[in-house]
């Protein structure tokens, strides 16, 4: 167990206190192994590079050095890569997520009641076009009496995750003897 008078980790930051200015940073438990989605899993891209993007941000947000933080930015960088992402997607990624002001990060948000219906279908990679579709036939739902009021924003195409070879060779049902 680590003892500090200065500094202390909690959850996924270290604050440290030096000349009575706190800063923080990210802290990583000993046993982290940077084990991100791989770039050939079957999640849309949008999931994946969601991944850079949204760990980018908390780097960005939880570090109050710039060179602390490009740290832990090259290390993000390093393990996607060597989890096949391109080189171009996460310098496209990190780059959108540091371009955020660090103060705009730190202020409170109100949470936002999403009143988008949901349309959960099985996930296959042949219907990222239906989110495409969806977009585009908008305009036809919101013209529409009846579907104006059922749909009035476009909907949210959220994927459940398919059978995977294990659920379907294992019956996992009780008998019902």
């Amino acid at each position: 167990m680590e003892y500090s008078t200065r500094s202390v980790n909690f959850l996924d930051t270290t604050v440290t206190c030096n000349n009575g200015t706190i800063h923080t940073s990210v802290y990583r438990k000993p046993t982290d192994r940077c084990s991100y989605l791989h770039s050939s899993s079957f999640h849309p891209s949008h999931t994946k590079q969601g991944i850079i993007y949204s760990q980018a941000t908390r780097y960005h947000r939880i570090c109050s050095d710039p060179n602390d933080r490009n740290s832990h930015l090259n290390v993000l960088s390093q393990s996607m890569r060597q989890k096949g992402y391109k080189p171009k997607t996460i310098t496209k990624q990190i780059n959108s997520a540091v371009k955020t002001p660090r103060t705009r990060l730190l202020q409170y948000r109100e949470k936002k009641i999403c009143t988008r219906v949901p349309l959960v279908v099985t996930y296959n990679p042949a219907l990222e076009e239906i989110r495409k579709i969806i977009k585009d036939l908008q305009p036809i739902l919101t013209e529409d009496e009846t579907l104006k009021n059922i749909f009035p924003e476009t909907p949210i195409l959220a994927f459940r995750q398919p059978p995977n070879l294990q659920q379907k060779l294992i019956n996992r049902r009780l008998p019902t003897d």
